[in-house]
C-alpha cells in the first residue's frame, strides 16, 4: 500500500502503458490503527475536492506534518532526500535516516 495523492494515478496509468510496471493497482481507504475510528485519515493543508461518488468518508483528520515556523526548512530537507532516494543515489534506509537527522538540525537552527 502506498498512501499517495490522486495525481499519482496518471503516473501509474502511464507506467503501465509504457511497460514499466506489470501489477494491477487500485484505490482504497487508508487503514486505521486499532482504537481509531474508521474513516480517520491523514492530510495536510493542501485543499482537496471530492467527487460526490467517491469512497472517501472521513470521520476525523490528522495533519500529516506539524505546523511550525521551521516547516519550510524541514520540507526542503525532505524533498532533497526524497529526490536522492528516487534517483537511486541513496537507499531508502539511508535517505530516511538522513531526513530525520537533517530535519532535527533544521528545527534547531
Amino acid at each position: 500500500m502506498l498512501p499517495m495523492g490522486s495525481w499519482f494515478i496518471a503516473t501509474l496509468i502511464q507506467d503501465k502503458a509504457d511497460g514499466k510496471i506489470d501489477f494491477n493497482w487500485g484505490v482504497t481507504k487508508i487503514p486505521h490503527p486499532e482504537g481509531v475510528e474508521a474513516g480517520s485519515t491523514v492530510g495536510s493543508v493542501t485543499p482537496i475536492a471530492i467527487n460526490a461518488k467517491t469512497a472517501l468518508e472521513v470521520k476525523s483528520l490528522v495533519l500529516d506534518r506539524p505546523l511550525d515556523a521551521k516547516m519550510a526548512a524541514v520540507r526542503k530537507v525532505i524533498e532533497e532526500e526524497h529526490d536522492m532516494i528516487m534517483i537511486g543515489e541513496e537507499d531508502i534506509e539511508t535517505g530516511i535516516a538522513n531526513m530525520n537527522e537533517r530535519a532535527a538540525e533544521a528545527r534547531e537552527e
